[in-house]
């Protein structure tokens, strides 16, 4: 026979809840237990995959480390080769020309203690060797530092571009002298026809800039000489551009070196300079008039051919006839104009 008070016992125990461990209670927070008592409500899930990416995406540091084997894709164009430094030519169109031997034996030495930090830039030629783009200078060095191969970028450029990206690296730089600079505008110019505004653009200058430096290539030789090796300045040569005899430019840039004239001392001289010779001109101009004047005057009295040779002051008058009859005849005019 059951007995009742063993049941009811039995009873209270199944329907007794399943109560936390205090650990794992103290860990859950009130709402994850309000959550736990409400399973009508549901709560939205995600897979690990899912969760992982979409924390990657927001968060970089979160993503997972690459792969040890996974390989980073370099584009040709941007790796760094080492090629036989007997493999290498300059470039002919080259815009830099001075190459100050000094500075190349410090880059030289330079180059023996720490190698060649900026690689050289080349294009591949047809010949299989390699022409410089830019980093002549370093090239230079680095033969005479002994080096058997130097580190280079590969550029898949034509001529006109690497003249180009060779110019602009020069610029930027400020590698070049006023008149490497104006000769390589001229060669983009007159072999790869560029316009000054197109120069410009690629430059980052405005056209008046360019325009400028062009008109530099229209100084006399020696005073061309005497901008590239810094002893007079772009405004010197400015200056100069305005005194068209080249004699007289290349005077007035040695009276600014010798004097060390400053540009608007030299523009004052070479002004004062002008404005004499303008004055002289016209004083020129108006002897020369007179003696024209004289001259054809003399002619019609005399009948004949009349010259004038007159020099401040100073000079001859000539009389020209073909026979004796025509020397009767002046000595004859003379004759009656003295005793008149």
């Amino acid at each position: 026979m059951p007995n009742p008070s063993l049941e009811k016992k039995n009873n209270t125990k199944t329907k007794k809840p399943a109560r936390l461990g205090r650990g794992l209670g103290s860990l859950l927070s009130p709402d994850a237990l309000e959550m736990k008592k409400s399973p009508s409500e549901p709560v939205p899930t995600k897979k690990a995959s899912q969760t992982s990416a979409e924390e990657s995406k927001l968060n970089p540091e979160t993503r997972p480390p690459e792969r040890a084997n996974q390989k980073l894709e370099v584009k040709e164009e941007n790796r760094i080769w080492h090629v036989p430094i007997d493999k290498i030519k300059g470039n002919k169109e080259q815009p830099r020309r001075e190459f100050t031997p000094d500075l190349l034996k410090e880059l030289a030495s330079s180059i023996k203690q720490k190698g060649i930090i900026q690689p050289i830039t080349v294009r591949k030629v047809v010949d299989g060797s390699f022409e410089i783009v830019a980093g002549e200078r370093r090239w230079r060095a680095a033969q005479i530092a002994g080096l058997h191969e130097v580190p280079v970028i590969i550029k898949k450029i034509d001529k006109q571009a690497s003249l180009e990206l060779a110019l602009i690296e020069n610029i930027q730089r400020s590698d070049l002298n006023p008149v490497e600079e104006s000769e390589a505008y001229d060669v983009l110019i007159k072999k790869y026809r560029l316009t000054q505004q197109e120069i410009a653009d690629r430059v980052g200058k405005e056209r008046a800039t360019i325009a400028n430096s062009l008109r530099l290539l229209s100084l006399g030789p020696e005073v061309k000489t005497y901008l590239k090796e810094g002893q007079i300045s772009v405004g010197h040569a400015k200056v100069l551009l305005a005194v068209s005899d080249l004699v007289e430019q290349k005077k007035f840039a040695k009276k600014a070196i010798q004097q060390k004239l400053s540009v608007r001392a030299l523009e004052q001289l070479v002004k004062s300079s002008q404005k004499k010779k303008d004055e002289d001109s016209i004083e020129i101009d108006m002897t020369q008039r007179l003696v024209e004047g004289t001259i054809t005057e003399l002619q019609k009295i005399m009948g004949r051919k009349v010259g004038i040779d007159y020099k401040q002051g100073k000079g001859k008058i000539s009389l020209h006839y073909y026979s004796d009859e025509e020397f009767s005849d002046i000595i004859e005019k003379l004759k009656s104009g003295w005793k008149n």
